[in-house]
Parts: C-alpha cells; structure tokens; sequence
C-alpha cells in the first residue's frame, strides 16, 4: 500500500533540560509551516571494519553516531496584541542562539547571543510517521522577496531519544491550534515602508535575504552528546534598483570596506510591525543586472558586530 505524501505536522516547544522531551503538544506549540519542510530521519557516521582479507571487497560498516536535522520555513509576521507578548516563533528564534527581551505593553526584541543558548523538542509527522528530536539548536534566515509574503528559514539539527524515535501516527497529533500565527503583510509599498542600506534610504528593494550564519555542531563522544553552538557567521544578499552615482555609490562603499547601518520597518500597525537593524555592514560584492527592463545590483553583505552580540537586532511592535 502507498504512504500518502501529505502535508506535514510540527510542534516545537522549548526544554527546561536540555536534552530531555519538552512534551509539546498542538494545542500550545503548533508550528504554521509554509511550503514542504525537509527532513533528514537519519544523520548517521560509520566506522568501517578495515580487517585484512584475501580477497577485494568492502568491509562492514558499524553505526558510530546517528542524528536528525529538520529545515523549514514559516511566514514572518508580526507578535499580534497585545504588545510586549512573545510572537509564536519567538521560541525557534531563541534555539537559534538569539536572546528574548519583552518590554511590557511595547516590544519583544531579539539579538544573537554566545553562550547559554536554548534548546528545543520537536515532534514532526511526514506522511503517517512522527519523527522525535531533542537537544535541537539550529539556524534561520529572514526572506523578504518583493510581492510576496516574508518568510524565515530554519534548520535545526537534534538528537535521536533514547527511545520511541520515530513511531506511527496516522492522527497526526490530533487537532492544532495556530492562532497564535498572524497574517503577515506582503513585501510592497505600503507594507514595507522603510529601508535604508549605508545611509542610502531611497532604495527600490527587489529581495533582501538575512543569514543570521549560527554553526551548530554535532558531538558524539565518551561523556556527551549533544547539538553546540560553535560560532556564528552572519550575511546577506540584496538586489535593488541600481541608483546614480549622485544618489550613492556602492562601488566606492565596496572598496573602502566602509562600515554602516541597514534598517528595515515591514508591516503595519500595532502588532505587525518587524524592525530589523545591523549596525556595522560591510558590502563584499556588488554586481550590476537587469529586472523587467530595470538597471538593478546585486550586492552581497556581511553583518558585523558593534559592541558584540548585536550584528543583527529584531524587534517586534
């Protein structure tokens, strides 16, 4: 009999142990997938048998180590009322080695961290199997093509349980609750009313793309296993309406290696509103192309740090 290639299922839910099944549920920690996420059941590294033999041959290969990785993109919209609650994905964000702050009635911000990064449970259902991982820490990017909706992209690599991996369910967790999920804003005019890249406000964006860059690292060794974060490697690539010189000069920002800001306001009104802002970009490619008879460039970016642990600030109002 055929598997059925449905629709799949997430619920992630923070750990308070790391390691150990958060429990979550589709009542409070159902995730609104967009698109076909990817799954990889099984990330397994071998250690070969290399005993001498008469003959040609391979050898047999035991199973050194073994976990699962999940990708998948959900919209990016904004928290929702009232302000100051964390919005949906707030706790994704937060395994992708971002801290959480919420200011009563006003905000939830995100910046990237170093240390103490949190960790996620995730149950996944494809087709009628539920794929279990824990210790889960991963990565997102932020997508903004221009008439289209918003997204963030996220990959996370956890490890198996110690038992009961991957089970069937052809119920698929039962019923999910997604209002906590708002409606996001397309990319356009009037939704995404500012942006600016090295001073330079005046700019017809066609996509901007954030990759926040987290390294993650899977350890299997005597005395741990675990998913850590190693390192962080943030950048971003752009297209836009090419500009006079008069306007702005990419080219000259590019070879000064100059140092400026990017900022971004999308979405309207008191809940929907995403701010993005890096405070120190670097241009490391600019490239001239064409769009529907349009002069654009494509120019490549790095995120550096200020102070330290703000390459990249998200706040949600």
């Amino acid at each position: 009999m055929a598997i059925l290639d449905l629709l799949n299922v997430a619920w992630i839910k923070t750990e308070s142990v790391y390691k150990t099944d958060s429990v979550p549920t589709g009542a409070l920690n159902a995730i609104l997938l967009k698109g076909q996420p990817k799954l990889m059941p099984l990330k397994a590294q071998w250690a070969e048998r290399n005993n001498s033999k008469a003959y040609f041959g391979k050898n047999q290969k035991l199973l050194a180590a073994a976990n699962r990785s999940v990708t998948f993109q959900v919209e990016l919209g904004g928290a929702g009322s009232p302000l100051g609650v964390a919005a949906a994905y707030s706790p994704l964000l937060k395994a992708c080695a971002h801290n959480q702050v919420i200011v009563a009635t006003t905000s939830v911000s995100h910046s990237p961290v170093t240390q103490t990064v949190d960790s996620v449970t995730i149950y996944f259902w494809e087709g009628d199997k539920k794929y279990i991982m824990v210790g889960a820490r991963g990565t997102v990017k932020f997508v903004y093509p221009s008439g289209e909706i918003p997204y963030m992209e996220f990959t996370f690599e956890g490890l198996l349980p110690a038992t009961n991996d991957v089970v069937d369910d052809s119920t698929y967790g039962g019923a999910l609750t997604l209002t906590m999920w708002k409606q996001p804003f397309a990319v356009n005019f009037a939704n995404t009313t500012a942006f600016s890249l090295h001073s330079y406000g005046t700019i017809e964006l066609y996509s901007l793309e954030l990759d926040c860059g987290v390294k993650t690292l899977y350890r299997n060794k005597p005395g741990v296993e675990d998913i850590t974060v190693t390192g962080r490697d943030p950048s971003g690539t752009l297209k836009i309406a090419e500009p006079t010189l008069a306007q702005k000069n990419f080219y000259t920002a590019l070879k000064g290696a100059v140092l400026d800001v990017l900022s971004l306001t999308h979405g309207v009104g008191a809940g929907n509103i995403i701010t993005q802002s890096a405070p120190k970009v670097q241009i490391t490619d600019v490239q001239p192309g064409g769009t529907d008879g349009i002069q654009t460039l494509d120019i490549s970016i790095d995120l550096l740090p200020n102070a330290g642990n703000d390459e990249l600030l998200t706040v949600l109002t």
